[in-house]
């Protein structure tokens, strides 16, 4: 992606948003905000490494910023790119004063931030910092960062996480006193665009199964396959599964752990029941025709492949661990098991295939909740109010 800013509409607040590239639910998050205040015609300047996956057309109120490392043998391993990102960032700020600026994850973004506060000093915009995940669960927990983060997340202005489990986290681990506690602001979806099918069909996957010929079940996992998504569990789940009724396992995404996850799979009653897709920018028809979402994660910040699901209509069987629970709902959108235990949660989704009634009941309900807490036009509007806020004081 270009260094180079994109042109933009300049009207409104400036809102400059940082986000990772990549695959993971911390860029998604970014873009899928940059698009919802820019339909609202606020000003968005989208700071990131490379386009993000959800980077769609241009918009006339959305300005892409690409941060340029450069070819400085330092820049091997991203070493430089906390400075190359305040430096973008203060580039843009002379074309155009940045009222406040939204950083996505917090290592190491939270470095650049500080760098621009310091060189701006008066003239400097808002800052905000979202925690995601391993940022408030491992990160922050590290002596190596914990020291100089805990300095940068009490040098922000608003610091927030999309979970009630993980803004604790956060504040335990940074040890952060009560007046500079974490909001709680969750995630949202395109309701309009994660929704069910006028009638799920699993045919209409069928070809990705060509050594699977029956209608059976479809299971699906969407992930980064990190070992923190427990990959190994996924496979012992759907084994489980298999062995009571036939099934079939569809795996979305890439990752360390996927060289062994297939091993495992080819090696198990699944074997020619698997189909495995890599990397997709969109899985709605996927989420639209399969039967359950399965996401047996050691850890979630929130659980935005989780929300997906549910806007589909998909009932999802997860781990009952940090934010998860306070997306699905246990018995009324999904199923929650211990984190690791494989049997429970075979258990849980052998008894939602067999019970069409229960399913369907599930499918309404995750619908409804989905459209009800987590739309993406309400939570683009409390993020408004936050930088209108900011802004204000």
């Amino acid at each position: 992606m270009s260094s180079d800013c994109c042109s933009a509409a300049s009207q409104g607040p400036h809102i400059g948003l940082v986000g990772l590239p990549g695959w993971g639910g911390t860029g998604v998050v970014a873009a899928d905000l940059a698009y919802g205040l820019a339909r609202d015609h606020m000003q968005v300047s989208l700071f990131a490494l490379e386009s993000p996956t959800r980077f769609r057309a241009p918009d006339p109120h959305l300005t892409l910023c690409g941060v340029d490392l450069g070819d400085h043998p330092a820049a091997n391993g991203l070493g430089l790119y906390p400075l190359a990102l305040a430096g973008k960032i203060l580039q843009r700020s002379r074309d155009q004063p940045i009222d406040v600026l939204h950083l996505h994850y917090a290592v190491p973004h939270v470095a650049a931030a500080v760098l621009v506060k310091q060189a701006l000093g008066q003239d400097s915009p808002k800052v905000i910092l979202t925690f995601h995940g391993t940022d408030a669960t491992d990160l922050a927990a590290d002596p190596r960062y914990q020291p100089l983060l805990r300095s940068g997340v009490l040098a922000m202005d608003f610091c927030t996480g999309p979970s009630r489990a993980l803004c604790e986290i956060a504040q335990n681990h940074l040890q952060l006193p009560k007046e500079a506690a974490l909001t709680v602001v969750a995630n949202g979806i395109d309701t309009d665009r994660f929704c069910p099918p006028p009638q799920r069909n699993r045919q209409v996957l069928r070809s990705l199964f060509p050594h699977a010929d029956d209608n059976s079940p479809i299971l699906l996992h969407v992930s980064n396959l990190r070992p923190v998504k427990r990959p190994q569990d996924l496979a012992a789940i759907a084994a489980a599964v298999q062995a009571r009724i036939p099934c079939r396992l569809l795996v979305v995404g890439d990752g360390p752990g996927r060289a062994n996850l297939e091993q495992s799979l080819e090696n198990s009653p699944l074997q020619g029941r698997v189909a495995f897709l890599g990397n997709r920018a969109d899985c709605v028809d996927l989420l639209q025709h399969a039967d359950l979402l399965l996401l047996p994660s050691a850890s979630e910040g929130f659980g935005l492949a989780a929300l997906e699901a549910l806007a589909c209509g998909l009932p999802v069987v997860a781990s009952r661990t940090c934010g998860l629970p306070e997306v699905v709902q246990d018995g009324v959108t999904g199923r929650l098991h211990p984190v690791g235990d494989v049997a429970m949660a075979a258990a849980y989704i052998v008894d939602l295939l067999v019970n069409s009634a229960e399913h369907a009941r599930m499918s309404a309900l995750a619908r409804r909740d989905a459209v009800q807490r987590f739309d993406h036009q309400q939570v683009v509007a409390r993020w408004q109010g936050i930088y209108r806020s900011l802004m204000a004081n």
